[in-house]
């Protein structure tokens, strides 16, 4: 006998259909690559993630294909997450820092027939081309009129791809347990080595950020992205903020200690995360100011990892701004 309570596949378009329904007016915000903000809603991101789903079945991008992105934390790469994956296509991030030898060899072994890419990486893409033998299109994340100058062509601009598709009406059903994202290892012996996300073990991990004794993200959260999307799933953040109804601001390619700091005062963050590097350029800046060029901040909670925290990292943090830092690195 089977207990048909809640009864259903745990997949990634419940999720953005969840977020969109019960949080829809939370915000989204990124910065644009000229540096100002835009501003989006989880009830847009659901939209918008429909209409990647759309514009990839024009393209007769098939379930179970490899879509890859070379991009920043911006909220073209956001829509990418959740339109991919919910279509039962594979997201592929792939991490732009690594040598060009091995994000050729990470596409090339994934098979992606699609890559989405940031006008800045369009160099390291001319390098490698010719090596991606399953590559078929190349999508821009950006609008047509700010498509770089390159001898390239056949270049899509991202914003005109998915502003001119109509948005699907509906998911598609999928087993939970197929794949949804795929990430390549670094720092390992060899090649790089794929890891393959099911729908399944995002939403459970998701679950878990969510609880008091994990991230305890919650709808009251203004969450700082800092973590890169091309990251294991950005420690699967973007999916707990979803689950919980989170605010999540996307600061791009400006990482510098100014630059995080004017997102953390001027969006009121309460929780953002990331690899200790940052933190510690933050901790140095903010010991150069004086009490009066501080800004007032919301913020209760770090999480480092990617590296081991320094117990003067956490001890400056919470002596000088009253905040808690929790190191998740380590086995």
């Amino acid at each position: 006998m089977l207990g048909l309570m809640q009864q259903r596949e745990l997949t990634i378009g419940s999720l953005i259909d969840h977020a969109a329904q019960n949080h829809g007016t939370r915000e989204v915000v990124g910065r644009r690559h000229d540096g100002s903000l835009e501003r989006s809603t989880w009830a847009d991101i659901s939209v918008r993630s429909r209409k990647v789903a759309a514009a990839l079945d024009d393209m007769d991008i098939e379930p179970g294909d490899r879509v890859a992105t070379l991009a920043w934390n911006r909220l073209p790469h956001l829509e990418l997450y959740f339109g991919v994956t919910s279509a039962g296509r594979v997201l592929h991030t792939v991490n732009p820092r690594l040598h060009a030898d091995q994000v050729a060899y990470i596409i090339a072994h994934s098979s992606a027939r699609l890559l989405c890419v940031e006008p800045d990486f369009l160099p390291v893409l001319e390098t490698i081309i010719g090596r991606l033998p399953d590559l078929e299109r190349i999508v821009v994340l950006c609008s047509k009129a700010e498509l770089p100058e390159t001898r390239r062509g056949g270049l899509i601009p991202y914003h005109e791809w998915v502003d001119t598709a109509d948005p699907i009406t509906a998911w598609p059903p999928l087993d939970e347990n197929i794949a949804s994202n795929l990430c390549y290892t670094s720092g390992t012996t060899g090649h790089p080595k794929g890891v393959l996300y099911s729908h399944r073990s995002t939403l459970l991990h998701a679950f878990s950020a969510c609880s008091a004794d994990s991230m305890a993200i919650s709808a009251r959260d203004n969450i700082l992205l800092v973590t890169p999307l091309f990251h294991v799933n950005a420690w699967g953040v973007p999916f707990a903020a979803a689950m919980a109804g989170a605010s999540v601001v996307l600061p791009g390619s400006a990482l510098d200690p100014q630059s995080i700091l004017d997102l953390l005062a001027s969006e009121k963050i309460s929780f953002t995360l990331g690899v200790p590097t940052v933190w510690l350029g933050l901790v140095a800046h903010l010991g150069s100011l004086s009490r009066e060029e501080t800004p007032p901040l919301a913020l209760t909670r770090i999480f480092m990892g990617g590296a081991a925290t320094p117990r003067s990292l956490i001890k400056d943090f919470r002596d000088l701004l009253g905040v808690e830092v929790v190191q998740a690195w380590g086995m």
